[in-house]
């Protein structure tokens, strides 16, 4: 038995053909490097990354593939980490890739920080490559070969592997097209993620989920509304859209709550009834 057998606890998704319709995948599949970024891709600009369970609706997240096959596919919502990775991790079983779930870390101010987040390795042609759908940020729409020095090219963005320590590698991301804390576009390169090649199941991030979930966690007090596009992103942010496309940012002002519903349903492709809203609209001091 492989040490990867040894550790597979991944159900594959049991309806992989209704979740290629919801994040708009077209044509056939097959377990080869340009299926896998396209399917990358085609999930970073459907499915939007999202906390409104966790910090509008008081609802616990539950990570087993049916449950996020339901948010995702059947309520049309989106979800944080532990949700959007948890499902492209199923999906990707599904389909024939050979997968595992992999801890992640951020560097804030210079300081490594705790696990608080999860990505998806790929084992593919004797290569191990970094996947991740479910990043509150710019993130690569290819799959990231984990070798020390490797560089993955995106139009305008970069992200380059670095070797950390032990089995732990930097993704350091070079973007013209982040927005800085004046609320204004500007080219920053920093680490991003720092990645483990340990292998990792599912059930570990149970915990971290129910601690990102907590009433301490940063999720119940802040908002995030984010979606990626083939020429940028959009995201909400308090009472302002930002739209990025081609390099060009544009600041939109949310005038009222009829307006962030329209614009969460036609430009996020997210779903709410109105008892939903109403208790997202109840949370003022988050508008």
């Amino acid at each position: 038995m492989s040490d990867r057998k040894a550790f597979d606890d991944i159900a594959p998704m049991e309806d992989a053909d209704k979740y290629l319709e919801r994040i708009g995948f077209e044509g056939k599949t097959d377990v080869s490097l340009e299926c896998l970024n396209r399917l990358l891709a085609a999930h970073q600009r459907s499915v939007p990354f999202e906390n409104i369970d966790v910090c509008d609706l008081g609802r616990n997240i539950d990570l087993s593939p049916a449950a996020l096959f339901d948010k995702i596919v059947t309520q049309h919502r989106g979800g944080y980490c532990f949700e959007l990775n948890g499902a492209f991790l199923h999906l990707l079983k599904a389909l024939g890739f050979d997968v595992t779930p992999c801890y992640c870390r951020s560097i804030r101010n210079g300081v490594l920080g705790g696990i608080s987040h999860r990505g998806v390795l790929v084992y593919l042609d004797g290569a191990v490559y970094f996947t991740d759908v479910g990043y509150g940020n710019i993130m690569s729409p290819k799959a990231i070969l984990m070798e020390d020095g490797s560089v993955t090219v995106s139009g305008e963005v970069s992200f380059t592997v670095q070797h950390y320590a032990g089995s732990w590698y930097e993704i350091i991301g070079d973007s013209p097209y982040r927005i800085n804390s004046a609320g204004e576009l500007e080219r920053i390169r920093k680490t991003d993620l720092v990645v483990s090649a340990e292998l990792a199941v599912c059930a570990d991030f149970e915990m971290f989920n129910d601690r990102f979930q907590g009433p301490l966690s940063g999720f119940r007090k802040k908002r995030w509304c984010i979606i990626q596009t083939p020429s940028g992103q959009k995201s909400i942010t308090g009472s302002t859209y930002f739209l990025i496309e081609d390099g060009v940012l544009t600041k939109t002002p949310i005038a009222d709550g009829a307006m962030r519903r329209q614009l969460m349903e036609k430009e996020f492709g997210l779903c709410f009834t109105d008892e939903q809203w109403a208790l997202i609209e109840s949370h003022t001091e988050l508008m």
